[in-house]
Order: structure tokens, then sequence, then C-alpha cells
């Protein structure tokens, strides 16, 4: 056999034992090899096959630790009444040196873990210096991570949160309590949960059409506020009135903008994350400023942490081996 590719299945990624703070770090390192030149991710490449449907395909190359791969992540709103996730992806990985293919991953569990590490890191560098207040809006899949990477690095005194889907909010609370030990309460709507909140997150559906249920004047002055939707749920008070806007790539929120994504036009940009991590801007200056930080997802984020489940299910044996190339000759026989 010359050549075989690792598959590593939800179960497979969840044996590894990866816990939020390693992929924190694997992340933030990702974040930096941004800031230093050394990532390249060309433009997303998407297909929209029907209406708000979406498949995506998001490459990306970093250059220390080594990663080289690409995203395939579907987008089907209409999934969630169904039962079924809004996101399924998969995670492809290839050698830096060969380009052989090395694996193939859930990408859902990949997209779920690196997102709450991202939001963990903007906390760091963003939330006031007394976080009291947690609120959580919108209780699917990413929520958990959410929740789990913003423990990492703050310790609210009170979460809420609030779907409107009350079995979803009941369920997030039965797991996420067993899970962190903490206690979380069902706020009678977001407005409660939002109003006293010094970090709000939402998570909830992203829409090109802006459907704004959320308002800027519940977020009081000195929160951090970080619409994993973008600007789907939000009226545009929200982010255009804050002091600092914060995102991980302006080319790429600016591309949602040309699709119509904000209406009401788009906030000055402070800075790009990767420039806050690395130093070379400052992060939270006072505790009375507003801060939005909008990350719309980087493909560096995602084969970093890939790479890193890869390298650990070669260490402890788990993963299924696929056969690819069982000898040269073979790509001659047709």
């Amino acid at each position: 056999m010359v050549h075989t590719v690792t598959y590593l299945g939800r179960t497979d990624l969840v044996r590894l034992g990866l816990d939020m703070p390693q992929v924190i770090e694997t992340v933030r390192k990702a974040i930096l090899q941004q800031g230093a030149g050394a990532t390249v991710m060309p433009s997303k490449t998407t297909l929209a096959w029907k209406e708000s449907s979406r498949l995506n395909g998001n490459a990306a190359f970093v250059a220390d630790p080594p990663s080289l791969g690409i995203k395939w992540n579907a987008e089907v709103p209409a999934n969630v009444a169904e039962g079924l996730p809004n996101l399924t992806a998969l995670v492809l990985l290839n050698d830096p040196k060969t380009g052989f293919p090395t694996a193939i991953l859930d990408g859902t569990w990949i997209t779920a873990m690196r997102t709450g590490a991202v939001s963990a890191l903007s906390a760091e560098h963003f939330a006031p210096s007394k976080v009291s207040d947690l609120a959580l809006i919108g209780c699917g899949v990413q929520m958990r991570t959410q929740l789990l990477g913003l423990l990492s690095v703050l310790e609210p005194s009170r979460i809420r949160v609030f779907d409107i889907r009350p079995e979803a909010a009941r369920s997030f609370v039965a797991q996420m309590e067993a899970r962190t030990g903490r206690t979380i309460v069902v706020a009678e709507n977001a407005e409660n949960a939002v109003r006293s909140a010094d970090v709000v997150v939402s998570a909830t559906k992203f829409v090109i059409k802006p459907e704004p249920t959320l308002r800027g004047a519940w977020v009081k002055q000195g929160t951090l506020l970080m619409p994993i939707d973008v600007g789907s749920v939000w009226d545009p008070s929200a982010y255009l009135a804050t002091d600092k806007f914060i995102t991980d790539r302006w080319d790429v929120l600016m591309s949602v903008a040309a699709a119509g994504h904000f209406p009401s036009g788009m906030p000055r940009c402070y800075a790009e994350l990767h420039e806050v991590v690395s130093g070379a801007k400052a992060g939270r200056e006072n505790d009375e400023e507003s801060i939005v930080v909008m990350n719309e997802g980087m493909p560096i984020e995602d084969t970093s942490v890939a790479q890193l489940a890869h390298d650990r299910a070669r260490e402890m044996g788990i993963g299924q081996l696929l056969p690819f190339i069982d000898s040269v000759d073979d790509l001659y026989e047709f």
C-alpha cells in the first residue's frame, strides 16, 4: 500500500478527548500565522442551488504548524423544521509536501469547536474586565461550543439563554448544566436575557436578507456583542452604533454586504481579529466601550483543528484507513 486516507467521523473525534483549551491554542496559532502573512486563504466558493441554501468551499494553507485542506459545508435553513441540522460539513486534509489527501473528517464538529474557540479569543481581548452576566441567544449546536469556549476564559456569575423553541432551550440547559456544572437560566424572552448582559452571543441562523428580531437598544453600554449569525437577526443599530467593530476578515464581510446582507450600511472596521491577537492593535481599552466582534469564520481555523485531530488520531490509532493508492503501477490501469 503506497497511501491511505484516514476517515474520522463524529464519534471518532469525540473519542480523541480534545478539550476546548487545546482547540483555543490551535486557533490562536493559526490566527497569529495569518497576521504574520504565513497563511493562504482564497475567496470562498459558494453555490446557491435553491432559496437560502448554499454549498461553500473554503480552502486554506497554514505554514506553521503546517496544515492544508478544504472544508465543504452545506447550509440548508429549512432543515431545522425537519429536526435536521442547518449546517453539515466535511474537512478534507492534504499533505503539504505531496498534495496527497490524508484525511476526511466530520466538519460539523470541527466547525462548532473552532467557532467556540474564536469567540473565546475574542472575549479574551474585548470582554469587560468584570463579566457578571452572560446572555446566549439560540440554543443549537453552535451555542454549546460557544459556552464551552467562553467558560474557558470568563467567569460569569449568571448565564441566561433564550431560544424561540422552548424545547431547544430546555435541552440545552439539561445538557450544558451537566457538562459545565454551572447553573443556566432560561429567560422569558430575548430582551430579558440581553438587557443586563456584559457579554451577548447570538447563534441563530444565517440569511442573506436580514430578519431583525433582536434590538440594539437592549444592549447596555460597555457590552461585548458577538453575533455568530452575523447581521441576520440584529437590527442595524446593534452594530452601527458601537465604539469598536472587529471582524476576522473584512473583505469576506464586504462580500456578504455586496450580496445585500447589510441594507443599512457597514460600520467602520476598527481591526481584523489577527491584529489584536498579535498585539498590533489594542483590544478593549476601558469598560465603557461598546464592542461588536462579528467573525465570519476562516478556513485556516478548520484545517488547523482538523490537523490537530488527525495527528491525535494517528497517535491513538483511531479512525478508519481507506485505501487510496495500492501501487503506483495501478495509476496506469483503466
